[in-house]
């Protein structure tokens, strides 16, 4: 659990946000219907976010594309169904790293097609 939570992170997102641009984060779940099955949804929801290039280690780690891009992403949770849409482009997200403070995460971005 990082040292800010709840409306504390809000917070950080809502003060930090003007210094971000706008994406939107499309989120993928299942959703049991308490019978065996259930559906799938998904929801989307409007982020703030900051474009940056890979770190080295990133470079080499398995699964690296010459595509890839790095996002910091404010007060929203990813998960390994995830996409971005930012810029026109979608994104299919990886590699999800929660900053220790829970105010942000840092994923890698692979452009969709």
């Amino acid at each position: 659990m990082g040292i800010l939570t709840g409306d504390v992170a809000g917070l950080f997102a809502g003060v930090f946000g003007s210094f971000y641009e706008d994406a939107t984060l499309q989120t993928t779940a299942f959703v049991p219907d308490g019978q065996g099955g259930g559906s799938v949804t998904t929801t989307s929801t409007a982020v703030k976010v900051q474009r940056d290039e890979l770190r080295e280690a990133d470079r080499v780690a398995a699964g690296y594309s010459e595509d890839d891009v790095r996002f910091i992403i404010l007060g929203a949770t990813v998960n390994a169904d995830s996409r971005l849409v930012y810029a026109g482009v979608t994104y299919d997200l990886s590699d999800p790293r929660l900053d220790p403070c829970g105010s942000h995460q840092i994923v890698r971005g692979r452009p969709r097609g």
